[in-house]
């Protein structure tokens, strides 16, 4: 296998590949391995994403986030109470 110039291996690749290759890269034993590799990724990928849904639920639940929003309401009530003492609300 020759290489023309620097990282140029257009055209010079064996077709089939050689036999040392194949001893080298068993075919079967890296389609087992990549497909472990895709159900591991797909498993973990689940497990991500139904975490990450369980953490946004835990998180509208909670007590923090609940005061908060009473808090911006109260503030939003007392803002347009004292914009309307003021003059400045709309009628």
């Amino acid at each position: 296998m020759a290489v023309t110039s620097a990282g140029d291996w257009s055209g010079q690749l064996e077709w089939p590949p050689p036999m040392w290759s194949y001893r080298a890269f068993p075919m079967d034993k890296m389609q087992n391995g990549l497909g472990a590799a895709k159900n591991w990724v797909t498993w973990g990928w689940g497990n991500v994403v139904s975490s990450a849904k369980k953490i946004g639920d835990d998180i509208a639940k909670s007590e923090f986030v609940k005061e908060t929003e009473r808090l911006a309401q109260k503030a939003e009530e007392n803002l347009q109470t004292g914009a309307t003492e003021v003059g400045f609300a709309d009628p």
